[in-house]
This record gives C-alpha cells, structure tokens and sequence, in this order.
C-alpha cells in the first residue's frame, strides 16, 4: 500500500496540476491552524514575482475550521491552491521515519516544482517580494541548495515581536554556524530548497526532525545563503505549536534529544568527520539541556522504560551515551565505567578545569580513594595565590602524565586542541565524542 494512502486524502483541484511544471512549489502544512490559516495563505498569494507557483497544502485531520479555509482558497484559486484534506491524521500517529516517508512521497509524487518553500499555517510571509528575491538569487548561484532570511518571532508567552537575526548581513552561511546556531535557528517560513535538498535521503528519515537536518543536508551539498532582511513572522510558543508542546513535555524531549543525537552521528558520517568537533559540541548541548531537568539519574532511567520498545532499540548507543553523562552529573556514588577504568590505569593524573564539572569529578573519585595531582587550568586562567594545587598548563613539566578533563562538551574542540598540541593522552568524561561508524 502506497503510504499516502493512509492519510485518506480527498484532493482539492488535482485535475489543474497534472504534468503542469512550475518554478516553485509552496508546502503548507495544516493541523489545527485555524486561528492562523487565513494570514498564511494570504501571504503567498501577496507575493508579487515573475516565477510560476502552486501551493500545496495538506491538512492533517484537523478538528476545528482548518479544513474549510483550505477548501474556500482552493475554490476562489483553482490554479494555485492544491488542496489535500486528509480524514486521517498521519503525524501524530505515524513514526517519525513513517512521518518522513510520507512527506517525501507527497513531494514526490505531487510537487510541479524546481524549487520548495515552506510555510506552516501558523506562519506567515510579510514581504511580497519573498520568492522574487530568494528565487532569482538561486537561479544565478546554481550551487545554492537553500537561502533562508530573517524573521521576526512572535513569542506568545508575553506578545513580544523581535527580529531573530538583528544586524546580520546577507552572507553565505558557514559549516559551523549552521552546527552550532549560536544567533539561533533559522524558520521554517523563510527556507526555499532545490528539489534535491527537499527529498531527503533515506538515512535522514530515520530521525526525521525537521528543518535543521536538511539545512545540513544543503549545506554538505552545496551552499546556504542568508538574506539580512526579515520577510516572515515566525509564531513562537502559541498553544498549539510544537515547541510549546515539547517544552512541556519532558518526555517528548527525552526523544527529541535522541533523535538529534542519532541524527549528528549518521551526519558525522555523511560528511566523513569533516565537522566532528563541532557536531560534537552541539550534540553536548541537545543532552545536558535534557540532563539539566531531570531531578537525578533513576529519574532518567524510568524515562527510559517508558518509552516504546522500537524507541529504545532504534536509540541504543545514544541511550547508553546519555545514561552514562547523566550518572556522572546526577549519582552521587557512580562512576561511568570507561573513567573509572581510565583512572585506574593510570598512576597519577590531573584534573584539566577548576569550575563545578572539575570539583565534582574530584569529589568522586576521592570518594572511590582514587588519588590525582591537581587541577590544570589553561595559561590564560588567573589562580588565586591561596590555592596550592592548581597549576597552569605550562607549569606541568611532563605532558605524559594524562588528563581527566573536567569540562563540559561546550569547550570541547578548544581544550581538545590544547591537549592534542602538547601530545597529551586525555579522556573527556564530560562528552560524548567516540561515535560509532555507520554505512550510510
């Protein structure tokens, strides 16, 4: 059975868009948006450009009056709305790999388009000349797999508005600012893809969760570009959004650090470790942001049981990965079992950093009678003189003697470099950075 057939579909229109080829096509996702709806549709069809479109909009068994504003656009706009109500609600019953098969699928076998936009019906687009300018800029640059473009968020928990890039410039946008999003995710509503980028490979199915992956996907394919100007309104935390519901939800962000964390090691290998530092970095941040809200470490491990059996067969390294950071953080008593025989190994060592990471470290390995020479800090760290055994990396004559790092994973890639230049042996208890390979 084809997978769309799940949904139920009754297509609006589909008579008008048969073997009819466009520029782009623009992908409304609809789930009880009816409050929303009317503000994105109308936002595209402002949209005043020279390149041929049709709008996709598939509505996922909505509830409340979503369904009738999808079939009031596609009869007033026969030739640009295609409309697909669905009678079955596919993503909040399917797997995320089902729920990325199926999004595939109907790109695949409904979309006219060179290029892809996206818009969910709680966004909308504010600028008429959106497509023109993201379009023709993709054209001229065919290496270009994605542009995006500021926006401003409208944060319903105190009905503030505010650029989310203020100050950017227009500029390619690198590898690591990608990884990292330091300034912040970049929103749905501003993406334009090729048709390349829009279908995503199969290994990318396995953890479908959303639009960050394939900006990854582009950027390892091609080039990104960013636009300075704010041309959406990205809707943040309204009753209904998917971030509010997962901020609530400290279960469904067990999952969702799962799925990042699987993601960036299948992507790691897709790009070789040309970024592992990095990648390594950013996954620290999906599980102690987790850690950070779990009382203690049996907490964490109910979480685990919970969850569906094909959940935790699908996650079992990151799950042992993140079992074992979070008995390091929150069990007073416990050793992870690949530090504790590192530092049985050894017959002295340091402590690399002096902040709360390193003190806990200390305070349990004293607490397992294990003995180390003192803490470390980089030349650049002031000491203070009524503190006797912490020493500065130059002051440590023999770089053979090893180090347990005692810092998190957000300094990794420099403390790693500092490590690696005096040729010194090392383990970071911290984070999470041996991935395994994968054949992608």
């Amino acid at each position: 059975m084809n997978i769309l057939e799940l949904a139920r579909f009754e297509e609006l229109n589909g008579e008008n868009f048969i073997d009819r080829p466009c520029d782009i096509s623009i992908l409304v996702n609809v789930y009880n948006f009816g409050n929303f709806l009317k503000e994105t549709f109308e936002g595209i069809l402002e949209q005043d450009t020279d390149f041929s479109m049709e709008v996709l909009v598939h509505d996922d068994a909505s509830t409340d009056e979503s369904q009738d504003i999808v079939k009031e656009y596609c009869e007033k706009y026969p030739n640009l709305f295609h409309g697909f109500i669905g009678h079955k609600n596919v993503y909040g019953t399917l797997s995320d790999s089902k729920c990325a098969e199926f999004e595939n699928e109907w790109i695949r076998q409904y979309a006219n388009g060179k290029y892809f936009a996206y818009c969910e019906g709680d966004d909308f687009w504010t600028d008429k000349d959106k497509i023109q300018v993201q379009l023709s800029y993709m054209i001229k640059h065919p290496e270009c797999k994605l542009t995006m473009h500021d926006a401003i968020i409208w944060d319903y928990r105190n009905e503030s508005r505010y650029r989310m890039k203020e100050g950017e410039p227009d500029h390619d946008l690198l590898v690591d600012e990608l990884i990292m999003q330091k300034t912040g995710i970049w929103p749905t509503a501003s993406m334009i893809f090729s048709k390349d980028v829009a279908l995503s490979p199969k290994w990318m199915t396995e953890c479908w969760v959303g639009d960050w992956p394939r900006q990854l996907y582009a950027i390892a394919n091609g080039t990104v570009h960013f636009f300075g100007k704010a041309m959406s309104v990205y809707r943040y935390m309204h009753s209904i959004s998917w971030s509010k519901r997962t901020s609530e939800n400290i279960d469904m962000e067990l999952k969702h650090c799962l799925q990042m964390m699987h993601f960036l090691v299948l992507y790691d290998n897709y790009t070789n470790g040309q970024n592992h530092d990095d990648i390594v970095e950013r996954c620290g941040g999906f599980y102690l942001n987790l850690i950070g809200k779990v009382a203690n470490y049996s907490d964490l491990i109910s979480m685990i049981k919970k969850m569906s059996k094909d959940i935790r067969e699908s996650f079992t390294w990151e799950i042992e990965q993140l079992e074992s950071i979070c008995m390091l953080l929150k069990c007073e008593e416990c050793l992870p079992q690949e530090l504790e025989k590192f530092v049985s190994e050894q017959k002295e060592f340091y402590i690399y950093g002096n902040g709360n990471n390193a003190h806990l470290l200390s305070e349990k390995l004293i607490k397992k009678g294990i003995n180390f020479n003192g803490y470390v800090v980089s030349d650049n760290e002031i000491i203070s003189l009524d503190v006797s055994n912490v020493f500065h990396l130059s002051d440590i004559k023999d770089k053979n003697i090893p180090f347990a790092v005692g810092v998190g994973p957000q300094h990794y890639k420099a403390i790693k470099k500092v490590l690696e230049d005096c040729k010194a042996k090392y383990i970071f208890p911290f984070v999470i950075s041996d991935f395994p390979k994968v054949r992608i």
